[in-house]
């Protein structure tokens, strides 16, 4: 045998053959396990990725303020001032509680400059022809002179319509006030003033038997 492939050129070939397909396969096999522990190292020291924060883990938002719909002539009805004595001084102005020591009705409109809605509330408060109704407007950016009024009733955009009820129906002695929002036809401005001294009574007219 070995003197046919020391003899034959064609023996030493296949020889020669054998012997470099066994080394690449050894080669390959040590690369292809060394590099499968290389990556299961790699994954092992790894820190884990952070999980996915789930949706529902969320800050919590809170609760949204609802408002009544000045359009279906919600109002509401808060006591007007910050808690403390109905008295003048700032963020409440001296003829405001003049006006609602003699008994009257206080409208305040808070309105923006150049609304088109806010000047037809002025022409609506304007009109307001009772002398049991004291009327004040204010723009958003005076609004701090009336602020005891508008903080009590949560006044939150502009215009708004408050009306402090007279004070005759005081709680506690704390005024008591309600608050719309937006345009209002004067038929409804004059009708939100007319609740405000509404008493909950009834007229019934009495007929002799």
């Amino acid at each position: 045998m070995r003197q046919k492939i020391n003899e034959n050129p064609v023996y030493q070939a296949a020889v020669i053959g054998l012997l470099l397909v066994a080394f690449a396969v050894v080669f390959m096999t040590q690369v292809a396990g060394g590099g499968s522990d290389e990556e299961a190292s790699s994954d092992a020291s790894a820190p884990a990725a952070p999980a996915p924060a789930d949706a529902t883990a969320a800050t919590p938002v809170a609760p949204e303020t609802v408002v009544p719909d000045a359009a279906a002539g919600g109002a509401a009805v808060a006591p007007a001032p910050a808690p403390g004595e109905f008295e003048a001084g700032p963020g409440l102005p001296r003829d405001v509680v003049r006006a609602h020591e003699d008994g009257k009705t206080v409208v305040l409109l808070i309105r923006r400059s150049k609304g088109i809605d806010d000047r037809e509330m002025v022409r609506a408060v304007n009109r307001l022809d009772d002398p049991g109704v004291a009327v004040f407007t204010s723009r958003v950016r005076s609004v701090e002179r009336y602020s005891r009024i508008t903080i009590g009733v949560d006044v939150n955009r502009a215009p708004a319509l408050i009306v402090v009820r007279p004070k005759r129906f005081d709680v506690n002695g704390q005024p008591q006030a309600n608050v719309t929002y937006g345009l209002r036809s004067q038929q409804a401005t004059e009708q939100q003033v007319r609740d405000a001294v509404y008493d909950g009574r009834e007229d019934v007219p009495y007929h002799p038997g």
